[in-house]
């Protein structure tokens, strides 16, 4: 929640805002104002890896954990999680970072995801067939992130 300290009310709820309004706002003020994770250049890229990772990773997740009523429907929510992982641990295979070599808000969304899937998703949803240590890349992509 983004909170007006001076009107005393929620600005903005949604976190994808959020992110996007913190991107530039405190520039003048910040100690990198350099840093955009929404470059011009790469936005339909981020846009698209936005849209897949909120599609065929965390629908899934919260599928798994709310929205499934028979055990095939959980196997095949947990078979698209699993798939979405594969394929993001071949993308960074050969990438830094989900757009390339920048950092960029897809990686932020992703970081909070992933950062939280091995203690959550596995034991709350019963998403076990695999952990994130078990990606080699998804792992040094999450730690990387972590550090920065």
């Amino acid at each position: 929640v983004l909170w007006d300290k001076q009107h005393k009310i929620i600005v903005n709820n949604e976190s994808a805002q959020i992110l996007r309004i913190f991107n530039s706002a405190f520039n003048k003020i910040g100690s990198n104002p350099g840093l955009d994770l929404y470059p011009e250049h790469l936005r339909q890229k981020i846009e698209e890896i936005n849209q897949f990772v909120a599609n065929e990773l965390t629908g899934h997740i919260v599928a798994c954990l709310y929205g499934t009523q028979t055990q095939e429907e959980h196997d095949a929510k947990e078979i698209k999680v699993f798939e979405t992982l594969d394929h993001l641990e071949e993308l960074l295979s050969k990438s830094r970072y989900l757009c390339g070599n920048q950092l960029t808000e897809s990686d932020v969304k992703l970081f909070v995801v992933l950062i939280r899937f091995d203690e959550a998703s596995t034991i709350i949803c019963k998403l076990n067939k695999k952990r994130i240590l078990d990606y080699p890349n998804l792992q040094d992509y999450l730690r990387d992130l972590y550090q920065t």
